[in-house]
This record gives structure tokens, C-alpha cells and sequence, in this order.
């Protein structure tokens, strides 16, 4: 038997960590501009946060059925950035 699990973030090298099931990062604007209180939301588990001043956030992951039940989360979710209701960017490894 072979068995995977994702524990780093592909976008930023940030960890994903059991069993507080969270998601960190950092948002880093290409303009300069700061990157505060954008939005960033994880597709399909409905879970979201804004960053703090220095572009910072952390997502924590339902449990139960939200997550998948109690075996967890499987599949590709992808995470977007919201300013002022506007997407801009989108992340996910296949998409």
C-alpha cells in the first residue's frame, strides 16, 4: 500500500498541518501595493479569512462533512484572492 499527503502549500512553501487542519500563507502584490485585508478564499470548502498588514493569512479547515467526512479531504480545491470583489488570482497546480 502507498499512501500521500500533501504538507506544504504550493504557492508559497507554507504548511498545511493536521490535525488543526490549516492552510498559511502570504499574499505579495506585484504592483508594491500593501497587502492587507484581500480575501482569500478556498473553492468547494467554502472557508475563508483576510490577510493581515503584511499580507498574511491562515485558513482553518471545517471538519465533518464540509472537509469530506471524517477520512478528510481529497481531490483539487483552488484558492482565490479577492480586493475590493474583484478576483485576482487564482491558484491551484492543475488548473
Amino acid at each position: 500500500m502507498l499512501a500521500n499527503s500533501c504538507t506544504r502549500n504550493p504557492f508559497d512553501h507554507g504548511k498545511i498541518r493536521a490535525p488543526g487542519r490549516t492552510i498559511s500563507g502570504k499574499v505579495a502584490l506585484t504592483d508594491g501595493g500593501s497587502p492587507q485585508n484581500v480575501y482569500v478564499w478556498l473553492e468547494g470548502i467554502n472557508a475563508g479569512t483576510f490577510t493581515d498588514s503584511a499580507g498574511n493569512f491562515q485558513l482553518t479547515l471545517p471538519a465533518g462533512p464540509a472537509a469530506g467526512g471524517s477520512s478528510g479531504l481529497t481531490g483539487v480545491y483552488r484558492l482565490y484572492f479577492y480586493i475590493a470583489n474583484y478576483t485576482i488570482k487564482k491558484s491551484c497546480q492543475s488548473c
